[in-house]
């Protein structure tokens, strides 16, 4: 039929395109028993044997038992499907998940992520097949919208990821995949919980993008969809820039403040990459007030990045407290040092991560040899008190706050008046 024959050639076109399976490939598919991952099964099944992809395909389906019979349901649907396409099936069983109501969708995610990758490992996968759409797609950029993604994030999601995921549908609506589904004559189970109204994803989904498409008249999803894929076009062009800036320079290493002014209005970009590459994950509004130091004609401030998130990009850990510092001119009383005073200092710089078990801190300010040090470790009360006899000893950079410190009594002895970021 002919919309069989369009649904088969888009997603092959996607494969093709994105160089996303290779010929003899293990292709791993996970699949709920829904809808979008039974017409990813099928068209798989149906492209597989063909020349330019001839691939291997073995179906993966996780128990979560959260939704008691209907959970048991779905693995027995999934089961049948497999044995109808003749693929091998593997169904494995989470029982007793952590989490609350809030993020227990969040913790059966990982779950399923852990148990996908454990099976492709020891099956001998190169890929792992997901089954987003389009519409999951433009969801996606709306609920990133909604928390004030920048335009990296609101890139959404890749048909290929380096990990080894794939999304062969990405490019495809539901409606597709669905009358795909209908035409060959196969079915599929409902999840009751994508018409629980409680998710802010089924609100997007059921409420706002009907309504938008209503009172707009055109095709929003398509439009958001595609919008994504020129972010993240935009993103690696921006990535390569960043890179260029950044150098070869370690992680926790200084940033010469000429650079940002280099970045010009992608700046806020590269202080997001530079934080990044030493673990921490600020937000904009905290970028944004590092960004005023960094701009600032005398820079002398002090931005509290709170708790900034640390560890690998799978599993962030709570990090300690972040602040990020700023130096000022070196003064003798009210007087500045002249230029040709051997203590005056020639290179501004944002300076490494500083961590410890009292925080996380950068700094920003000028160094006499050019340089700041770079990633060290320390309680930040000990990098106040640092600083505080820096400030004393004569041709060293002081530091100062921008801001009166709310704790006076735990601020003396520091001329600087820098506050301790361990004692809030």
């Amino acid at each position: 039929m002919k919309q069989t024959f369009a649904f088969e050639h888009g997603v092959l076109a996607t494969i093709l395109a994105h160089a996303a399976i290779a010929p003899g490939d293990r292709l791993l598919v996970a699949v709920s028993g829904g809808a979008d991952s039974t017409a990813l099964l099928a068209v798989l099944d149906a492209l597989r044997g063909r020349g330019d992809l001839r691939v291997e395909i073995a179906v993966a389906h996780l128990n979560h038992h959260m939704r008691g019979a209907d959970s048991d349901r779905d693995a027995a649907a999934v089961a049948a499907l497999a044995r109808r396409f003749a693929l091998p099936c593997f169904v494995g069983e989470a029982d007793g998940l952590a989490g609350t109501a809030t993020n227990r969708e969040a913790v059966a995610r990982a779950a399923r992520f852990a148990f996908l990758a454990g099976v492709a490992r020891d099956w001998g996968a190169a890929r792992i097949a997901l089954a987003h759409t389009r519409d999951d797609q433009a969801e996606t950029v709306l609920l990133r919208l909604a928390r004030g993604a920048g335009p990296a994030s609101l890139g959404a999601m890749r048909t290929v990821r380096d990990d080894g995921v794939i999304r062969p549908l990405l490019e495809q609506p539901r409606a597709a995949g669905v009358a795909y589904l209908e035409a060959r004559g196969l079915g599929w189970v409902e999840d009751a919980s994508n018409a629980d109204e409680s998710f802010f994803r089924n609100r997007v989904r059921r409420r706002l993008l009907p309504l938008l498409e209503a009172e707009l008249g055109v095709d929003v999803r398509s439009r958001l969809a595609r919008l994504a894929g020129q972010l993240r076009e935009e993103s690696a062009l921006a990535e390569q820039r960043i890179d260029t800036l950044l150098g070869d320079a370690p992680a926790g290493a200084g940033l010469a403040l000429a650079t940002v002014a280099a970045a010009a209005e992608g700046a806020p970009r590269l202080l997001h990459a530079w934080l990044a590459r030493a673990g921490v994950l600020a937000s904009t509004r905290q970028i944004e007030s590092l960004l005023r130091v960094a701009r600032g004609r005398r820079p002398s401030a002090a931005v509290d990045l709170g708790r900034g998130r640390t560890g690998g990009p799978a599993l962030p850990a709570p990090g300690p407290r972040a602040r990020a510092r700023a130096g000022g001119e070196q003064r003798r009383g009210d007087r500045a040092c002249s230029a040709g005073d051997p203590r005056r200092r020639r290179d501004p710089r944002l300076a490494g991560i500083e961590r410890g078990r009292g925080g996380v801190s950068a700094t920003a300010g000028y160094e006499r040899r050019g340089r700041i040090r770079g990633a060290g470790r320390g309680s930040s009360a000990g990098t106040a008190r640092a600083a505080a006899a820096a400030a004393r000893r004569p041709g060293s950079p002081g530091l100062r706050s921008s801001q009166a410190c709310r704790y006076p009594d735990r601020c003396q002895g520091s001329p600087t008046g820098t506050e301790d970021a361990s004692r809030r």
